[in-house]
């Protein structure tokens, strides 16, 4: 079985303790307003191509149990993904309305079987040694605690279980949003470490540790087609927690400063009427 995770659970207490990011606050209120929400559900459809880098790396394990950690939007891509390629997918998400827009984007794919739960990343309510395949598409990555749901996720697999991660490295267009948004809000003194640590794979092999056998890790780049950086703004602004959460405590000229800091952030990373949003890919294997 593969577990599938998406973690909102614990948005709201982000905190860089590393002098090149400032985003602690970043993630607070990540949750959509809606979940008939049109702008992020094209994002999390354009997303999904991540899912087929993701998924192949328990292929092996076809007809096994495997579990996954969803995209933080929670369109369930990589669940869906996983079903379709002939696993046993739990998928599991702390909001259940993103859980049903998982429900409803699986139904359109005609994939039968997956089982959806409501449950926290850093409590998985699962038995020990439960699953020979753990897949998480830029999920694990928000629980406030890293050691927590690194510990969580390694319990919940079998012996040689494959491990496979997506996260968002800090010098991309992502990362650099994270920084964006983050330079406008006041610090949070007992804030987590921030999430784009999982995008740096000197970090990620202190946090696995001896516990995984033949890491390795590779690169990918998900096109979203848009008119202008300022139309992705318009998405995130409208309809992007984090980035609303930011807005509503700022006055009108310095919203105005945090739209400009939030276009040159993703400029370098926009062309040809696509931004370009580069994400990084680890594989192991649980010792």
């Amino acid at each position: 079985m593969l577990f599938i995770q998406n973690i909102h659970q614990k948005f709201n207490r982000y905190h860089d303790k590393f002098p090149i990011h400032n985003d602690q606050q970043f993630s607070k209120g990540f949750r959509t307003e809606s979940k008939d929400n049109l702008g992020l559900r094209f994002l999390s459809r354009c997303s999904s191509y991540t899912s087929t880098h993701v998924c192949p790396f328990g292929t092996r394990s076809k007809g096994k149990t495997w579990g996954c950690c969803f995209r933080a939007c929670g369109p369930g891509n990589t669940a869906i993904t996983a079903c379709r390629s002939g696993a046993k997918v739990v998928g599991i998400d702390i909001t259940p309305e993103l859980l049903d827009n998982a429900g409803e984007e699986a139904t359109i794919a005609n994939a039968k079987g997956i089982e959806w739960k409501e449950a926290d990343a850093e409590i998985l309510p699962f038995e020990d040694q439960s699953f020979d395949v753990a897949l998480s598409s830029v999920g694990h990555m928000f629980a406030p605690d890293p050691d927590v749901v690194t510990r969580e996720i390694l319990r919940v697999c079998k012996p040689r279980a494959r491990i496979a991660f997506t996260t968002w490295p800090p010098e991309h267009a992502i990362g650099r949003i994270f920084t964006a948004v983050a330079n406008h809000m006041l610090p949070l003194p007992d804030a987590p470490p921030s999430p784009v640590l999982w995008g740096i794979p000197e970090v990620i092999k202190t946090r696995l540790g001896k516990n995984v056998e033949e890491m390795h890790f590779e690169r990918g780049v998900l096109d979203v087609p848009l008119l202008s950086e300022n139309h992705y703004w318009h998405i995130m602004s409208t309809q992007f927690g984090p980035v609303m959460h930011a807005l509503h405590s700022l006055d009108r000229n310095k919203a105005a400063d945090l739209q400009t800091d939030f276009v040159k952030a993703i400029e370098p990373f926009f062309y040809g009427n696509i931004l370009h949003l580069d994400y990084l890919l680890t594989v192991a294997i649980k010792g």
